[in-house]
């Protein structure tokens, strides 16, 4: 119920969603087709961060580091 809160608490960062990471999202060299998908995999390769999914379907994404 209290987003902010919460990710204070956990000392989380909210990430927004900007035009770099939309064109990105649309230029990843993946058959993965999920647009949701592809715009956290391109946040994390434009961020340098490690997305952390048990989804295989991130374990196809090029030069993209996964935990889990």
């Amino acid at each position: 119920e209290n987003y902010r809160a919460e990710l204070q608490a956990e000392c989380f960062e909210s990430l927004p969603i900007t035009l770099k990471h939309a064109k990105v999202a649309g230029l990843l060299d993946w058959d993965h087709k999920d647009p949701f998908d592809r715009m956290l995999a391109a946040q994390a390769k434009q961020e340098e961060l490690t997305l952390v999914s048990a989804d295989s379907a991130f374990q196809q994404a090029a030069r993209l580091k996964v935990l889990w």
